[in-house]
């Protein structure tokens, strides 16, 4: 996915956009006073009126756990809000890369077998495992210490790049797996014209046993237009 620094507005943003945020000494990107505490409340009322999106999650140092023992590396897919899901999963099962298909309607949840590829409906909700559609709506007002950092262009929408951190408890509602007492860093690109966040970025460990080097990355597109999400 094409990401571009747009210019930017005072000298700290240039610094930023060419070499990172590693220079401590250097002022957070803020053009014209922006507030990145106003730009996150924009963006959770911005995804309150939000019926669904495309997304296309990747994952590094992580997996998600799923049912019937797969771990999740990656993942494509649609959102129906409030609980349609169709996606096409990447996953490990007993030391076997897998691809599958999965719908989730409400508490019922179908997969391919990734042998016969036939589909077979599961006693098991997807959203006990993880929620992408309660995501947003659970990690937006649950960032702290946040700053703009940065702009940037995905897919031509221009952003503003804010970044904070979270409490992994805070994460619960969506991703069920996290455990309590870890905190991650979370950086969100928003829509400049609309509030709607395009990406969003996890570093850090949701779970004591895996890396603190874990990132977990969902890039949205296609927001609000029409999918249908049927059984299969």
């Amino acid at each position: 996915m094409r990401v571009a620094f747009v210019p930017c507005f005072i000298l700290s943003a240039l610094l930023l956009a060419c070499g990172g945020d590693d220079n401590a000494d250097s002022e957070p990107f803020a053009p014209d006073g922006l507030d990145a505490a106003r730009l996150l409340s924009d963006a959770s009322l911005a995804v309150a009126g939000l019926q669904g999106f495309h997304f296309v999650l990747t994952q590094e140092d992580a997996t998600i756990p799923l049912p019937s023992n797969l771990e999740l590396e990656s993942a494509e897919g649609d959102v129906v809000l409030p609980d349609r899901l169709a996606a096409e999963l990447e996953a490990e099962i007993q030391d076997t890369n897998v691809s599958v298909d999965t719908i989730a309607i409400g508490g019922e949840t179908w997969i391919t077998n990734p042998f016969t590829r036939r589909w077979q409906k599961l006693n098991a909700d997807l959203r006990n495992y993880a929620d992408f559609g309660a995501l947003l709506p659970a990690l937006l007002p649950a960032i702290k210490d946040a700053a703009v950092i940065g702009e940037a262009v995905l897919d031509d929408v221009a952003t503003y790049l804010v970044a904070g951190a979270c409490s992994s408890a805070e994460l619960q509602a969506a991703l069920p797996f996290s455990s309590p007492g870890h905190e991650v860093r979370v950086e969100v690109w928003i829509g400049v014209e609309d509030s709607l966040p395009r990406r969003v970025r996890v570093i850090g460990r949701l779970i004591s046993d895996e890396s603190g080097d874990a990132v977990r990355q969902i890039d949205l597109t296609r927001l609000n237009q029409p999918v249908r999400i049927n059984p299969p």
